[in-house]
This record gives structure tokens, C-alpha cells and sequence, in this order.
């Protein structure tokens, strides 16, 4: 389990995105729940979404939104009463509002 996220972080340190990006498919489709996954998980997406343009090639920037925001809502129903879900999506939120879908409703 820490070896996995471990490798994922060293494909991700050596910009190899792609490969980072299925081994975190395989993780969360063994361990769905696992908050740390998706927590990792999320902050790769966001980071590709600003970051990573014209280096992660498997989803392109409009299928990129919709996975992050579908991770969102993941965490929202998933996750919502761990206090550090809601300061990650709080601050992720905060600093690029529109990329998560319906700003308004999300304030509220």
C-alpha cells in the first residue's frame, strides 16, 4: 500500500504523469474509501489541471475538470466528515473556484 503511493510519487517527482495517473486508478479501484488515496489523488488532478498542461496526456483539460469535479463529489459523499477533507477541498476550492463546477452552490 505506502510502496504504491511511494512509486506514484517518484513518477510523479521523475513528470511521469500517465504512469502516476493509472497506478492511482488501480489504488482507488482496490481501496475505494481510502481517504489517503483520494486525498493524493485529488491534489494530482488539481495539480495537472493548473500545472500540468501539454505534460499529462491521458485525459485531455475538459475530461481533467469533469474527473476532478467528479472526485468532488467522491469526497463530498465519501469523506465529508473528515476535517481534512474539508480543508483540502475548502483551499483547493478557494484559490481556483470555477474549476470545480458551480462556485455558488459549492459556497453554500
Amino acid at each position: 500500500m505506502k510502496r504504491t503511493l511511494n512509486e506514484i510519487f517518484i513518477l510523479e517527482s521523475d513528470q511521469k504523469f500517465d504512469e502516476a495517473f493509472s497506478l492511482y486508478k488501480i489504488l482507488l479501484k482496490s481501496e475505494p474509501l481510502n481517504f489517503e488515496y483520494w486525498k493524493h489523488y485529488f491534489f494530482f488532478l488539481w495539480s495537472m489541471l493548473e500545472d500540468g498542461i501539454g505534460i499529462f496526456s491521458v485525459l485531455k483539460n475538459e475530461e481533467l475538470h469533469k474527473e476532478l469535479q467528479k472526485e468532488l463529489q467522491y469526497g463530498l459523499d465519501n469523506f465529508k466528515n473528515i476535517a481534512e477533507f474539508n480543508l483540502i477541498a475548502g483551499y483547493t476550492i478557494s484559490i481556483f473556484p470555477y474549476e470545480f463546477g458551480d462556485y455558488d452552490e459549492l459556497k453554500k
